[in-house]
């Protein structure tokens, strides 16, 4: 329900890169809440730039968001987290660090 209390919300997220575990601080992801709820969630893993991005979207309607985690070499970069409409609207993203 949006603007409710989310039924789900990430307690741990964590990345391997060439085996070696890549520290993310629970402070860029620990508010998040309905990640991947169906039917529309996913994750993509995708490269650009010589950045590593783990990619995923959560929730629904309008309380919806895609958030991408940016991995640069073998170290946490920043997360660009882009609310419902953001992207149609040419609208920044809320950068996490």
């Amino acid at each position: 329900m949006d603007g409710g209390i989310p039924e789900i919300v990430l307690e741990g997220f964590s990345v391997k890169i060439d085996g070696q575990p890549v520290p993310i601080p629970s402070r860029v992801y620990r508010d998040i809440g309905e990640p991947i709820k169906p039917p529309g969630g996913y994750v993509t893993l995708s490269e650009k730039s010589g950045n590593i991005i783990v990619s995923y979207s959560g929730s629904d309607g309008v309380g919806s968001f895609t958030c991408d985690f940016v991995f640069k070499g073998s170290r946490f970069e920043r997360a660009n987290v882009y609310p419902y409409g953001s992207i149609l609207m040419n609208l920044e993203p809320l950068v996490r660090e």
